[in-house]
């Protein structure tokens, strides 16, 4: 499973990449394309290259892939990975309809009311990283993958949340820049604690490495009868 892990990992780089090409057509990859475009003066807007979770995305989610596929996949069915790509797809339309779109600052992939070309792509990683997820629940992990996995999630976390862009604002005093935590506070905040969920899941597996389903028939026959 390692040679479809890393077939995986190559599919976001190559997903990410395509995200970028595109943004750069519409005018929304650099910071001066969205500066010399009258429809967004005076409006807040979000480059693709500010985005933090484009380069998480890039660097490190592949990394997750390749982990995960390559230590977890021989004990997936397929109709495992059928279940876990419908509620992964399902889960990331309804993320991007009622959290990303609605979003108040003109987005490269998705916000203002609209989504861009390149938000249909992140659409389709986020649908295959909830599937991956979902996945992993199922299947038992070695320590040192979960390890790895939870490292990888928690620079994840606040690199896609934009936290490195807040500190070089601060820094380089970009005025173009969008004060994101509170432009953004709601869906940053359902974001970030699904974020932090998704990693004390991983961080579970530690404590108990055997499957999601393992664990719940391990629960039930504590249960008094």
């Amino acid at each position: 499973m390692t040679k479809v892990g890393i077939e995986a990992g190559a599919l976001v780089i190559i997903g990410v990449a395509v995200m970028v090409w595109l943004a750069n057509n519409a005018g929304m990859l650099w910071p001066s394309q969205m500066l010399a475009r009258p429809d967004l003066w005076g409006k807040q807007w979000f480059s693709m290259t500010m985005k933090g979770d484009t380069y998480g995305n890039a660097a490190l989610l592949p990394w997750v892939f390749l982990l995960v596929i390559s230590f977890c996949g021989d004990q997936w069915r397929f109709s495992d990975v059928l279940v876990a790509l419908v509620v992964g797809v399902v889960t990331a339309l309804w993320m991007m309809k009622n959290i990303y779109i609605p979003g108040k600052l003109h987005d490269a992939a998705a916000g203002a009311g609209q989504i861009h070309s390149a938000g249909f792509i992140m659409t389709m990683i986020l649908a295959a990283t909830i599937a991956l997820l979902l996945l992993y629940l199922l299947s038992g992990v070695p320590w040192y993958v979960v390890l790895a996995v939870g490292a990888l999630l928690a620079i994840y976390i606040p690199l896609a949340n934009h936290l490195p862009l807040v500190w070089l604002k601060d820094i380089y005093h970009w005025s173009y820049c969008p004060d994101v935590f509170r432009e953004e506070s709601k869906p940053m905040i359902t974001i970030i604690i699904s974020e932090f969920a998704i990693l004390m899941i991983v961080v579970t597996k530690l404590i108990f490495p055997g499957s999601a389903l393992e664990l719940i028939h391990r629960l039930f026959t504590l249960i008094p009868r």
